[in-house]
């Protein structure tokens, strides 16, 4: 009885041991997946925006994520990518007026967690220039923060994560553009 309850014991720690090695090896699959049934951009607010390879998103209630997971996520600290998009429709930034005030908010929070400035950069994109900070630290999660506001427009967006993904991160930003209204035959 005993011998019979321990082979029960070891095949149901097996079990549980295999279900968490496929977990970990179906996680980096997910962006694959998720642009398989879904396309290469979502919509959101009148925008447009490229998803980056490997990314997949999630719809939360300030906006979408869209997350980048390698393997060993989520049990394991392993690196990641997190964009979050976010859109004030009653504040639009307007980078004369509000720049300085926009860099000095996010460097005192940045700070705050041990964030240092690594990075202050205006890029082009078809709805506008997107102002960004970037911020790093060497050691706790996440390692990198990319801050960006679109001038003339509410649209925020947000990377937290490895250093390594942020050229999909400006990648994404480069590749939005406006979203045309239906026309009406």
């Amino acid at each position: 009885m005993l011998a019979k309850l321990r082979k029960l014991s070891l095949r149901l720690l097996a079990s549980a041991a295999g279900a968490i090695l496929i977990v970990l090896s179906l996680v980096p699959f997910l962006g694959r997946g998720w642009h398989l049934f879904y396309g290469n951009d979502i919509s959101y607010e009148g925008w447009t925006v490229p998803v980056p390879a490997g990314f997949y998103v999630r719809g939360s209630h300030t906006g979408p994520t869209m997350w980048k997971e390698t393997f060993g996520m989520p049990f394991l600290r392993m690196p990641y990518g997190h964009i979050s998009l976010f859109h004030r429709s009653q504040q639009l930034f307007l980078a004369d007026e509000d720049y300085l005030q926009f860099k000095k908010g996010l460097t005192q929070d940045a700070a705050e967690e041990g964030y240092q400035p690594t990075s202050e950069v205006t890029i082009p994109t078809a709805i506008g220039s997107a102002y960004c900070l970037g911020f790093a630290r060497s050691e706790g999660e996440p390692l990198a923060l990319e801050r960006c506001a679109v001038r003339g427009t509410g649209l925020v967006l947000f990377y937290e994560g490895d250093p390594r993904f942020t050229p999909a991160f400006f990648g994404m930003l480069k590749g939005m553009y406006k979203t045309r209204p239906a026309t009406r035959s």
